[in-house]
């Protein structure tokens, strides 16, 4: 008896299910940074869930439940505070865009970050995955010879200029954004933090 009604809850249940509202940020600009995900949010929303897509880059063609927001400005900086839409979930490029995180803050919604490079040494130490130089190469290794110490060396040397530049130059900028688009919540919550949270 309580199987055949169990039965019956599990053929009623997809009628419980809903379709998340999803940010989707890619405001680099560059189109290989959009179209790497690009397949991934065209079958989300083939699954019902609606899609707000933020890029430079509009489709070409319309697709159901994916509504492009063009975001030409991306070419000469990008200045934009969130307005009064509601998401469920965040799907953003982590490739080096931090301030953007707040939105997940804002919007009390989890973020996925896709890194369409692949993995280095920013995205590992942001999400506390360990990154030792001499098993994960930086995307120009493949110009040293990390088989002789002159080409490890260098790979050292660009590694370390890298590490420093973002925490030196750029991650007070990111900071300083996150501060002001974000007031309220950067009182409370670190960027920091929110960075650790992702997906």
């Amino acid at each position: 008896m309580w199987a055949s009604g169990l039965f019956y809850l599990i053929l009623l249940f997809p009628g419980f299910l809903y379709g998340a509202r999803i940010l989707a940020l890619f405001p680099v600009p560059s189109q290989s940074h959009y179209y790497h995900a690009l397949p991934y949010l065209k079958n989300l929303a083939s699954l019902g869930h609606e899609i707000t897509s933020v890029s430079p880059f509009p489709s070409e063609e319309p697709v159901n439940n994916i509504y492009d927001i063009y975001v030409p400005e991306v070419f000469n900086g990008f200045d934009g505070k969130p307005g009064k839409a509601q998401f469920d979930l965040i799907i953003v490029d982590i490739w080096k865009y931090d301030a953007f995180y707040g939105l997940a803050a804002y919007f009390e919604a989890p973020v996925i970050g896709l890194a369409p490079c692949g993995t280095d040494w920013k995205i590992d130490e942001m999400v506390g995955s360990p990154s030792p130089m001499s098993y994960l190469q930086s995307p120009s290794s493949y110009l040293y010879d990390l088989d002789t110490f002159g080409g490890r060396m260098a790979h050292f040397v660009e590694r370390s200029i890298s590490w420093f530049n973002w925490h030196l130059r750029y991650e007070q900028k990111h900071e300083a954004l996150y501060k002001k688009y974000f007031p309220k919540i950067a009182e409370t919550k670190p960027l920091s933090e929110i960075s650790k949270t992702l997906l």
